[in-house]
């Protein structure tokens, strides 16, 4: 794990300074304390600090070819390297050292970028510098676990795995992109490839940048498959399944430093800590989050799991005073978000790291691979199932069982996947993600500013959702619904938290439920493997319960689904916040800021103590957003 930074000139502008580019690396080094390394030429700066996890001792960085026309920065982990290494010596590279990263400028020279993007198995943001022929590629892992920014300015390309180097590197007038502050009021954040910053980009998950003749270009090199999973019995595909996660985890055991793990009340990160314990039974450090706040502690579940399991958890408990810290924890996140899960995630990171802890595995991940919110089977189950209520009266007329026959044909029908359009899709999935309806935010907003936000339509912002949904070549709603969700919210929010968080205290995050093979495999697999029933918190992540048997402990595996909750609302209900929290939501601070009405926001927090009910999405949009600008130094 490290932080990488990278300038190259394409304009013929003045040499790069050195030590400007080591004080933009600088930056990055709670992401990698241990060393930096940096390589520069006529026109191009590489940088790395490293977080050592692999090969401690040897595995230095920037990485380069025999003949040292190939270079390499690297960013995560690729969990095939060993593999990867045998074909490349076979080939007769020689190898200086163990690390995964050096898999990279000799797997370039023997197979080609493209083909070197199809063999990478893991979580990664990389940059590689041919010097032949002056060309760079870049490319960001197919989940989107690792971050990677970019900007062009002044006949150069910066790039960075946060903004920071990138702010001070190129030193850009720092204004908001309206589109995507468009955006942000919308969904509570910042889809990729935009960014508050005008003319910072985010690389999407599963894309690449290359500059090669002169010319810069973005794609995505992959897309999930729907074709059907092999295996279409119900304990055919639990069997594969299982095989499929203790395969993966396994490959994320790969570490010369201590690995733990997060353990909370729920099935996924129990899954993987149980597959722990079959892979490494000498035992690990388990830590639980939990909060001195009545409805959210989860420690007494989680301590009941590790006790099956024979560990021992570290319980980290945190007041209701923890949102006093939010303004130094959004700093570290760089972007602002309205849900604050990010907070818990920073401060149990950090318990991870006062126990010497370098990495540490995760269950995140599989509520978007099998659905595991009741929003994701409601609204698509029912729409298949109305869409199909014509062929089911149609059966009723004609049959001698008609309502058996009717039955039959609708669900088979429903199985094959409803006729519910691409837009409604995407309308429907925003009205359940997002912080809130955009008429709810747009009065709160600046009269000038509510003018400009309200001239972007979302359909023209979210054109590439439309398209990842097209693309999906799934009719069933359930199933384009989990696609469009890895593709958003997965990169976009939950990698983000984290890796930001993680990197915060120098923590090496794995959630080994986001392996490629295991997305492949279960994206095949028909809605009856994922979801069942009718009622909430019993039929979400069917297969991963099934799978479960004999591995997960009951307590956890049989209980409904609980989702990580931080006492916000409870902190929002105080007479009074935060002194910092009062000052960003003063008529002072909003007048200066020029975001939002100072009057609309008052009458706001008014209707919140009045009524009893507090806006908890739509405040804390407002605050975040609030906070980040005083962070961020940018301006309308």
């Amino acid at each position: 794990m490290c932080g990488i930074l990278g300038i190259l000139d394409v304009g013929g502008g003045p040499p790069l300074s050195r030590d400007a580019f080591g004080s933009a690396l600088a930056l990055l080094k709670h992401r990698g304390p241990d060393e930096g390394g940096t390589y520069f030429a006529k026109n191009i700066a590489l940088g790395v600090r490293r977080l050592a996890i692999v090969d401690v001792a040897g595995g230095h960085q920037p990485v380069a070819s025999e003949d040292g026309t190939i270079r390499a920065i690297h960013n995560g982990e690729i969990y095939n390297h060993a593999e990867l290494r045998k074909e490349l010596e076979a080939a007769g590279h020689q190898f200086q050292s163990h690390s995964d990263a050096e898999v990279l400028p000799h797997g370039f020279e023997v197979w080609g970028f493209e083909g070197l993007l199809e063999r990478l198995r893991g979580m990664f943001a990389f940059a590689i510098w041919n010097e032949r022929d002056r060309s760079l590629f870049i490319a960001r892992d197919r989940m989107g676990m690792k971050p990677l920014y970019y900007m062009e300015q002044n006949g150069r390309l910066y790039f960075a795995s946060e903004i920071r180097p990138i702010l001070l590197a190129a030193n850009p007038d720092r204004h908001i992109d309206i589109d995507a502050l468009a955006l942000y009021l919308r969904l509570g954040y910042t889809p990729a490839p935009r960014t508050l910053y005008a003319g910072i980009r985010k690389l999407p998950a599963a894309h690449c940048l290359c500059f090669r003749d002169g010319r810069l270009e973005s794609r995505s090199y992959w897309r999930l498959s729907y074709a059907p999973a092999p295996h279409r019995r119900m304990p055919e595909a639990t069997a594969a399944l299982r095989q499929r996660l203790k395969k993966a985890v396994a490959s994320h055991l790969m570490s010369d430093v201590p690995i733990g793990a997060l353990l909370s009340g729920g099935i996924d990160s129990a899954t993987v800590v149980s597959l722990m314990r079959e892979v490494t039974p000498q035992g690990f450090p388990v830590v639980t989050l939990g909060f001195d706040v009545e409805g959210y502690d989860e420690t007494e579940r989680a301590s009941a799991c590790a006790s099956a399991l024979g560990l021992k958890p570290h319980h980290s408990h945190f007041p209701l005073d923890l949102m006093d810290g939010y303004p130094a924890v959004l700093q570290s996140l760089e972007e602002p978000l309205t849900r604050s899960t990010f907070m818990a995630a920073f401060h149990i990171f950090r318990a991870c790291r006062e126990l010497g802890l370098k990495v540490v595995m995760t269950g995140e991940g599989a509520d978007e691979l099998l659905g595991g919110y009741a929003w994701h089977w409601n609204k698509p189950v029912r729409s298949g199932l109305w869409n199909h209520w014509p062929s089911l009266l149609g059966a009723v007329s004609r049959g001698r069982h008609p309502w058996l026959e009717g039955i039959i044909e609708c669900a088979r029908q429903w199985e094959e996947g409803g006729r519910t359009r691409t837009a409604d899709i995407v309308h429907w999935y925003l009205s359940r993600t997002a912080a809130g309806p955009k008429a709810m935010a747009l009065p709160l907003l600046a009269p000038d500013l509510r003018d400009a936000v309200s001239k972007r339509p979302t359909n023209e912002l979210l054109a590439p959702w439309f398209r990842w949904v097209a693309e999906a070549g799934h009719r069933d709603p359930f199933q384009q619904i989990l696609w469009l969700q890895s593709r958003t919210r997965l990169p976009d929010v939950t990698c983000m938290i984290l890796d930001k968080m993680g990197m915060a205290h120098s923590i090496e995050c794995r959630p080994p439920f986001l392996d490629q093979d295991i997305w492949e495999y279960c994206a095949g697999l028909p809605r009856r493997f994922k979801v069942r029933g009718y009622f909430p918190n019993q039929c979400e992540k069917f297969l991963l319960r099934e799978a479960g048997r004999g591995l997960v402990p009951d307590i956890v595996r049989t209980a409904p689904k609980r989702r990580l909750r931080v006492p916000v609302h409870e902190w929002l209900a105080r007479p009074r916040l935060s002194e910092w929290a009062e000052d960003a939501l003063s008529e002072r601070t909003l007048r200066n800021a020029g975001l939002f009405d100072p009057a609309a926001v008052a009458q706001l927090r008014l209707s919140a103590r009045t009524s009893g009910r507090i806006p908890n999405n739509l405040l804390m949009s407002v605050l975040a957003l609030q906070t980040w600008l005083r962070t961020s130094d940018c301006t309308l």
